[in-house]
């Protein structure tokens, strides 16, 4: 899970990497009790704490997440402790908008531009479950 860890913080620091014209980034914590997962009928209780960053810069647009979760003993964890299971969601997308790397406009009847948008989705879990 350290590892895990690590490679969020270095996404999110290559994200932030570039200079942006304009950005806004949050931190969040989330908790709830009626959570479920598959071939589970009990509730199960999760803590989750997010980072989001979205950012604008000269040729495009940045967009990162990332989510942690914590489950109870519901949702036990594939070691033989009592703890829950812990997840991991990262998402990262940029999108270069083609009109401002070429200079030339792609606007016809309905379009306003044209952007090609790259980037990877990340998801790990430490349940006894599916052990993904």
């Amino acid at each position: 899970m350290k590892k895990n860890i690590a490679l969020v913080a270095m996404a999110a620091f290559a994200v932030g990497a570039q200079a942006a014209d304009w950005s806004d980034t949050a931190m969040t914590y989330r908790q709830g009790s009626k959570y479920a997962e598959p071939f589970n009928t009990q509730d199960i209780s999760k803590q989750i704490i997010g980072l989001t960053h979205v950012s604008g810069y000269k040729y495009g647009s940045n967009f990162f997440n990332a989510d942690m979760l914590f489950s109870d003993k519901n949702d036990p964890a594939s070691d033989t402790s009592s703890a829950g299971a812990q997840e991991v969601y990262v998402v990262y997308r940029n999108t270069v908008d083609l009109e401002k790397v070429t200079g030339k406009p792609f606007k016809t009847t309905g379009v306003r531009g044209l952007g090609v948008t790259g980037g990877f989705d990340f998801n790990t879990k430490t349940d006894a479950g599916y052990n993904s």
